[in-house]
């Protein structure tokens, strides 16, 4: 059985060759790049192999994939693979080029950055794992990275030693490298130049904008039109709002500048402070008001003994006065309701510390009595009487507890009142030894009466 002869065809036939199904259309590769693929040493190997009619032997150098769902949409010429070329070596054969034009777009002379089916080893291949080197470095995944690897990828800079010699690259039929300009600090702050790929990339752009930009995803090569294209760039809006981006990133993380975030926090830390203050002195005046035994108010709010403590007192306090004359009216804390709140948690906090007292005495007795109050509303005080060590020293302490508000003042109701608040307080009924009432017969009678 003879041999079927292999069908000679070149590297551009062989990628555009696809099924009707995944036909994309004609021209997936422009007559420049096809051209530069088929004098690749690789499309040699395949001729040669052809014309012995033979198959190529796939090799770890130039093995080719010719699956065609690993042919990216727009492909560019595939390099030679580290095992002949160095990628980073300036002998490697240059890539066709292309330059960005009047409109934006891009002609022959500038290095795509999408990265090649043909080719496992691009320099760009991990987003963040190498830090070194901004042309290993993926400018989304540099988006969402935090500000600690934004920070060290904007301070790092190529600074090339005085021996140092740029890699040369074949343009137009000439060798061209780098101009040393580019690595003036004061002058293009915000270049980068990338040793792995001899190009050059916007370290703002990359880091603070976003699209399809050149010096962002697309690297720069073109060293003929270098200048040309860098100044173009710079005039850019885009460029300047990320240049203006990094310049406040810089600031902010090197300590020279608050960010937007802390400075509204310490604006609403020292709006907190002086409202603290404020407030703080309108419960110390409600506080000695009742130490003193003076009325807050009258009828009104207007004129009373509170309004006038409190605006003798904003003479001598700066924060005080400025806190009355800017709070709104309705939420400045000086109404009677306010007023009435921080009486009942002051009361809480003398009631709290009476019955600390008197739980560690641990004994105690109860003193119970009648009290209407000027509305006829029917209520019991509740006095305990305890025996306190002071100071290495013991004293009996009568203290007033609470107001009860009781439906009516028969014997069976004013024991359920008392023995429920005596509960509700967690003093222990079993623990009182001693009972003090008046002579009504409610309280003190043997046979209905609170005392039985």
């Amino acid at each position: 059985m003879s041999k079927r002869p292999l069908k000679q065809m070149s590297l551009f036939q062989t990628f555009t060759k696809k099924s009707k199904s995944n036909d994309p259309g004609p021209g997936l590769l422009d007559p420049g790049v096809s051209s530069a693929c088929q004098s690749s040493p690789v499309v040699a190997d395949i001729n040669e192999a052809a014309s012995n009619d033979r198959p190529p032997a796939p090799s770890s150098s130039n093995a080719l994939q010719l699956d065609s769902s690993l042919v990216p949409a727009e492909f560019e010429c595939p390099r030679p693979t580290s095992s002949e070329f160095d990628v980073r070596s300036p002998t490697s054969p240059p890539c066709p080029l292309t330059s960005e034009t009047d409109d934006g777009s891009l002609s022959s002379t500038l290095l795509t950055n999408e990265p090649s089916a043909s080719s496992a080893n691009e320099p760009r291949v991990s987003p963040l794992s190498d830090l070194s080197d901004i042309g290993k470095l993926q400018p989304d995944a540099l988006k969402c990275a935090p500000d600690s690897v934004k920070l060290i990828v904007l301070q790092n800079r190529f600074r090339p030693d005085r021996g140092w010699k740029p890699p040369s690259t074949l343009i137009f039929g000439k060798l061209r490298k780098v101009p040393d300009e580019f690595f003036n600090e004061s002058k293009y702050p915000t270049l980068r130049y990338s040793v792995c790929q001899d190009s050059l990339f916007c370290v703002a752009c990359m880091l603070f904008s976003s699209g399809d930009l050149i010096l962002r995803t697309k690297p720069l090569r073109d060293w003929s039109n270098a200048k040309k294209i860098v100044a173009k760039h710079i005039a850019t809006q885009a460029h300047q709002n990320a240049q203006l981006r990094a310049s406040e990133f810089l600031q902010i993380c090197t300590g020279k500048k608050l960010s937007i975030c802390s400075s509204l926090d310490r604006s609403h830390q020292e709006t907190t402070e002086r409202n603290r203050h404020s407030i703080q002195a309108i419960i110390d005046l409600v506080s000695t008001c009742g130490q003193q035994n003076v009325a807050l108010r009258g009828h009104t709010d207007g004129w009373s003994n509170f309004q006038a403590f409190l605006k003798y007192r904003a003479k001598g306090d700066t924060t005080l006065k400025q806190y009355l004359q800017l709070a709104p009216a309705n939420t400045n804390f000086c109404g009677h309701q306010i007023q009435n709140e921080i009486i009942e948690l002051c009361g809480n906090q003398i009631q709290n510390a009476i019955l600390r007292k008197c739980r560690s005495a641990e004994w105690f007795s109860v003193i119970l009595d009648e009290t209407a109050d000027v509305s006829n509303t029917e209520q019991v005080s509740i006095l305990v009487r305890y025996v306190h060590n002071e100071s290495g020293g013991f004293s009996v302490r009568e203290d007033f507890l609470c107001f009860v508000s009781t439906s009516d003042t028969t014997g069976e109701t004013l024991t359920k009142v008392l023995l429920d608040k005596l509960m509700e307080l967690k003093l222990d009924p079993k623990n009182m030894v001693g009972q003090g009432y008046d002579g009504a017969g409610n309280v003190s009678g043997k046979v209905r009466g609170v005392q039985t």
